[in-house]
């Protein structure tokens, strides 16, 4: 049994892989991945598909969270990380700032950056420093 887990402590278990034809006409392989919702009370399992051989730092399905009934869209993510920061009193430091930016130019991706981070950061607050930071 294969297993990944993530930084954060999330744990997904391998179900299957499967022959998959790209748009273009490419065979390839994706996988299944199975966790549990991490809403309160929920527990309920997910699948999320990727490409065969992928990992926490180069999918960011690894960084979902919730099943079908408790996904939350983007502006309720954003509003309950920067929620959680606040309460926390977790800071971004220019100095974190400066390190996200040095590991962009670096060409780490975003799922690479927030797994080397020493505090949670959403991909969507990276990609807004990255591109305020480009223009």
């Amino acid at each position: 049994m294969r297993i990944e887990t993530l930084p954060s402590g999330r744990v997904f278990t391998f179900v299957e892989a499967k022959p998959y034809v790209r748009k273009d006409g490419t065979p390839t392989t994706i996988e299944t991945w199975e966790s549990t919702c991490k809403a309160e009370g929920c527990g309920k399992f997910f699948q999320i598909t990727v490409p065969a051989g992928s990992t926490p730092t180069s999918s960011k399905s690894f960084y979902r969270v919730h099943c079908e009934e408790h996904k939350l869209t983007p502006a309720e993510a954003t509003k309950k990380w920067v929620t959680a920061c606040v309460a926390s009193n977790t800071k971004v430091t220019p100095e974190i700032k400066k390190q996200i930016l040095d590991m962009r130019h670096q060409k780490f991706t975003v799922p690479q950056i927030r797994a080397a981070l020493s505090i949670e950061l959403s991909a969507s607050y990276i990609y807004s420093l990255i591109y305020k930071n480009n223009s």
